[in-house]
């Protein structure tokens, strides 16, 4: 995993950004955020429960918003959709925004946000149009405090309500009054889903290669984390038990076919040399009452979590 982050040029040290996230957070009183992150980065070797052989590896918090672990978690998530994203006939990316105001509550908006992708998906029109995708969640802080906002990766020829799809004879005037038609009405429906009044900015385009990246990026940027001037606590909270990457449609559907082959991939990874495939924690294996809990438990499959 990369130890550094660029972002707009600049390039930050991953480690100290999450030291400054575990301060801020000790300074808010979020003690149970930063024990989580805590042992982040920690080296530790994970002992054979056959032989004894010795494998070293680093603890990872796993967290979302964790500096360290988020490069790794989008690697992974990547990894995990490319198939099914590669297998879009016609990939369209689409970006969808919140009011965002001095009034607005950045946490109260990633559930609200979430809600309205969910009526958005079950609307008729939309799922005559579109195939499937991925959606995601991202948080960014602007001026006004912390703005959530929506990326949506989606196999979609035309996306509109009413309007047509462009002929190929249309001069590129009447195209782009055509688009723009096309894109009120999305918003339009946007505003329905979210409850509001006001016109909302939407952002549909075809899909660039790397368009999957950016859907499946950071749920916050390190340095916002790091330097934002906002309490984090409520944020992280939010995030914590809030789903920001969900697949549907022929996505979903792709991504459970190649389930079972997965899996026989994962455990023949982490297999020792002598066939065994049950690890434990070397703090563990000192300690016999642990160790007899760890092998009553499965300790593998216990302490994967912390790899």
């Amino acid at each position: 995993m990369p130890p550094s982050f660029c972002y707009g040029g600049r390039v930050m040290d991953l480690s100290k950004c999450r030291e400054a996230v575990i301060s801020r957070l000790d300074a808010e009183g979020a003690i149970d955020l930063a024990d989580a992150m805590r042992p982040c980065g920690l080296g530790f070797e994970l002992r054979c429960l056959a032989c004894g052989t010795g494998r070293a590896v680093v603890r990872r918090c796993k967290k979302r918003w964790c500096p360290s672990c988020a490069p790794m978690l989008s690697a992974q998530r990547l990894e995990r959709y490319q198939e099914s994203i590669d297998a879009m006939q016609w990939p369209m990316l689409v970006t969808l925004t919140l009011p965002h105001s001095a009034e607005s509550d950045g946490p109260a908006d990633v559930r609200r946000l979430r809600r309205a992708l969910g009526k958005l998906r079950r609307l008729r029109w939309f799922r005559l149009k579109v195939r499937g995708g991925i959606t995601s969640v991202e948080v960014t802080c602007g001026e006004n405090g912390w703005h959530p906002h929506a990326h949506m990766l989606i196999d979609c020829r035309w996306l509109s309500v009413q309007t047509p799809p462009p002929d190929k004879s249309m001069s590129r005037y009447c195209f782009k009054s055509t688009f723009r038609r096309a894109r009120a009405e999305v918003a339009e429906q946007w505003g329905l889903c979210l409850g509001e009044t006001v016109r909302l900015q939407v952002n549909i385009s075809r899909a660039r290669k790397d368009a999957a990246r950016e859907v499946l990026k950071y749920a916050v940027k390190p340095q916002d984390l790091a330097e934002a001037p906002l309490p984090l606590a409520p944020l992280l909270r939010i995030l914590s038990v809030s789903r920001l990457v969900s697949a549907f449609g022929s996505v979903r559907a792709s991504r459970l076919a190649g389930l079972q082959g997965q899996l026989k991939e994962e455990r023949s990874e982490y297999e020792c040399s002598c066939g065994c495939r049950d690890f434990v924690p070397d703090f563990v294996a000192n300690d016999n009452i642990g160790l007899d809990r760890a092998l009553d438990r499965k300790s593998y499959r216990v302490w994967k979590e912390v790899i």
